[in-house]
């Protein structure tokens, strides 16, 4: 798989004090031919630990299932579940300052930022990605949101 073809993908994804969100496109696509427009692009490595994870559909699983089981070996041996920090050790500090404004905010007001970033994707970019699952992840585990499409604008304009 080209680098070019990991541009028609998008994934998003922001920490709060209490919680994170994580919002990734649903489209699959091979070169320039759409193959999905459902693709799940998370691996719920835990009951409160998500990847979201974008590339070639086969490197996806691969890599996310090598580090799932990678989390599991090391419960396992230890008898305790690696932190979220340190399973994700290599990404931290990726972005620390843009993660350090908005760590005040509830579920629904970041749920609004990520579709407020979706539209923008929608706006800005010139392939289709039309649909993007979300998910929060806090105290209670991992929760579904709705789907963001499009018609979520137009709905939403409408209210």
């Amino acid at each position: 798989m080209s680098n070019a073809s990991l541009f028609l993908q998008c994934l998003i994804g922001m920490q709060c004090k209490d919680f994170a969100i994580i919002a990734a496109d649903q489209t699959n696509t091979q070169s320039i031919i759409v193959m999905k427009h459902d693709e799940n692009k998370f691996y719920d490595m835990s009951d409160h630990l998500v990847m979201g994870i974008i590339g070639a559909p086969g490197d996806r699983a691969q890599f996310a299932q090598f580090i799932a089981k990678n989390v599991q070996l090391y419960k396992m041996r230890n008898g305790y579940q690696l932190t979220t920090a340190a399973t994700v050790h290599f990404t931290r500090k990726t972005l620390m300052e843009a993660l350090k404004t908005g760590v005040e905010m509830t579920e629904e007001e970041a749920y609004e930022v990520i579709k407020q970033c979706i539209r923008e994707v929608h706006s800005r970019l010139f392939v289709s990605l039309p649909n993007f699952l979300v998910k929060v992840i806090n105290k209670d585990g991992i929760k579904e949101m709705p789907i963001v499409t499009p018609a979520t604008y137009i709905l939403q304009a409408q209210a």
